[in-house]
């Protein structure tokens, strides 16, 4: 019977060079493990190949195991490399890399899971998962990672606890306490909608959905479905709430933030709302009297040169608070009976105010969903190009750079030119007058983002405005210019850093194809000596037994030279 886990390589020999081509050879003709593909009872793995004759003729007693793997993973096959495999780990399917193959990393992944499956009830570590393999260290760990995030190794089943299952049970579901859905990701509360999916007890805030924090493999945008939330009626206010809302405005005026946090128990529209429908009428101004201000008709005109605090203002009138103040004054002033219109008016244009938060954030959610998967081109007649990788200004108006800046375009079939101060198309004919429309717009809304709070309140009591913003015009026309030059040195510094981040990444893949190549001209190199290893071996026994028959031929000279004196020595004495 195959063992069903891979054999380590026989240890290196010493004697030929050639060892590192035959390991790699070897590598790649191993065979795939033959394991059932069901994975919940896998077979215990057999004897290897050098175990004693003792152990194989006498195992151990098979001990079976249960083998749970999640139900994302259940694409894993023994016999065959999946599609995920194949994308998540590119490195070894793009035959760049003469080490990393599709037979590589098949060993790798069967034998680290053989060696987890052969001990299931021990968590695997990387150092004896590395142990007895053969591939570099980088390649083994890539590997069992991939195999421990999807649940292959080292899977642990949620328990089943009552008090983790009560846990998980209240993510996703409505909180008692705040009537909301909670976020499995952030852990915020879904005010106006969620998302959820059959796949997973998981519910998303329309934020998380948008920036696909799914916090699980395996799971798209096309698995969650969306769940309208309906407000629901809260209490009313009490008196305490009430002196806490009194409070913390007289302590922190119009920082409304603080507040709500202050009251503890209302969000902030509550808080203004319930602010406005505070009485300031005639429980602090008392009863009607026939001087009345502006109320009154046949007042004396001496009425109007009277001090504040002889027109028995509210109590709050004194307030450091620049709202109450406000709100007393104008409360004194109109008459009770218009002040409670007012506010009835403002309370229906808050409550239209939600309503239309309520839509713009659902319309927002969709427009940033259809911006993230859907591929934007640019709207000029016959252009069409693709804006997947300009600047977000472009994607999100749909024009490529050159036709923003182009004088005269085509677009659904008449001349029109791009505004850059609103980002719209405008016809030719109506351009130079609508642009000017937009500058000031933009103008006076810049102009009224950045003027202080105080500034607004004394405003709308005076028409010195007008004096200001004509005094202010050449200082928000130069803060527009330093703005757009702003604008433009930031696209060039982003400009610049994407051409320095392209340069160094051709220098990476010529790096990478370099090391490639130095490493096949290493094995030649090595396979080269080793040809000529015998050549050289052949030319010293040459060598060598070329001096042999030298010395043999000198001292056979020798002797042959010394008989040749001895015979002439004795024919000298003989004659």
């Amino acid at each position: 019977m195959a063992d069903p886990s891979p054999q380590p390589p026989p240890p290196a020999s010493t004697q030929s060079p050639l060892q590192p081509l035959q390991q790699l050879a070897a590598l790649t003709e191993l065979e795939t493990p033959s394991v059932a593909p069901s994975v919940s009872k896998p077979d215990t793995p057999g004897p290897t190949a050098t175990a004693t004759p003792e152990l194989i003729s006498a195992p151990s007693p098979a001990v079976s195991y249960t083998v749970i793997v999640p139900s994302f993973s259940a694409w894993f096959s023994w016999d065959e490399i999946h599609d995920t495999e194949r994308r998540l780990l590119p490195e070894f399917f793009d035959g760049k890399s003469t080490f990393r193959n599709p037979s590589s990393y098949k060993y790798l992944r069967n034998a680290i899971i053989s060696k987890f499956r052969s001990q299931p009830t021990s968590k695997l570590s990387y150092t004896e998962a590395r142990r007895g393999l053969v591939g570099d260290v980088g390649s083994v760990r890539k590997v069992f990672d991939f195999l421990e995030e999807w649940g292959l190794i080292n899977y642990t089943p949620p328990k089943k606890g009552k008090e983790e299952t009560e846990a998980r049970g209240a993510l996703g579901k409505k909180d008692d306490s705040s009537g909301k859905r909670i976020c499995t990701s952030c852990g915020a509360g879904c005010s106006l909608q969620c998302f959820t999916t059959a796949k997973a007890n998981m519910t998303l805030c329309a934020k998380c959905f948008v920036k696909s924090n799914y916090q699980r493999p395996g799971l798209s945008s096309a698995d969650f479905k969306r769940v309208d939330l309906l407000e629901e009626p809260r209490p009313d206010w009490t008196d305490k709430e009430t002196l806490h809302l009194l409070e913390a405005i007289l302590h922190y005026g119009e920082d409304w933030k603080k507040v709500t946090e202050y009251v503890a128990s209302r969000p902030v529209k509550d808080c203004i709302a319930r602010f406005v429908k505070l009485p300031f009428g005639e429980q602090f101004i008392g009863p009607k009297e026939e001087h009345n201000g502006y109320t009154e008709q046949g007042g004396d005109d001496t009425d109007e040169n009277e001090s504040i605090k002889r027109r028995r203002l509210s109590p709050l009138a004194d307030a450091s608070n620049p709202i109450m103040a406000q709100v007393a004054f104008l409360s004194a002033i109109v008459g009770p009976h218009v002040a409670e219109t007012a506010a009835q008016a403002a309370v229906s244009a808050l409550s239209n105010l939600g309503a239309n938060e309520a839509t713009d954030l659902t319309t927002e959610t969709n427009e940033e969903h259809e911006k993230l998967y859907s591929t934007p081109c640019c709207s000029v007649d016959g252009c069409g190009s693709d804006l997947s990788n300009c600047r977000d200004y472009h994607r999100r108006h749909k024009v490529c750079e050159a036709h923003s800046k182009a004088s005269i375009v085509l677009v659904g079939g008449q001349e029109q030119r791009f505004c850059q101060q609103c980002s719209r198309f405008h016809l030719l004919s109506e351009f130079d007058g609508v642009k000017r429309s937009c500058r000031n717009r933009l103008d006076l809304l810049n102009f009224r983002r950045r003027r202080p709070q105080s500034e607004t309140v004394n405003t709308s009591l005076s028409s010195a405005s007008h004096q200001d913003s004509a005094v202010n015009e050449p200082v928000l026309s130069a803060e527009l210019e330093i703005e757009e030059e702003e604008r433009e040195l930031e696209k060039s510094f982003s400009d610049i850093i994407e051409f320095q981040m392209k340069e160094m990444q051709e220098k990476l893949v010529s790096f990478e194809e370099m090391d490639a190549i130095m490493a096949r001209e290493r094995l030649q190199v090595q396979y080269l000596r080793d040809l000529i290893l015998p050549d050289q071996l052949a030319i010293a026994q040459h060598q060598h037994r070329l001096a042999m028959m030298v010395r043999e031929n000198v001292s056979t000279w020798e002797k042959l030279r010394s008989t040749n004196d001895v015979i002439d020595r004795g024919t000298t004495l003989l004659l």
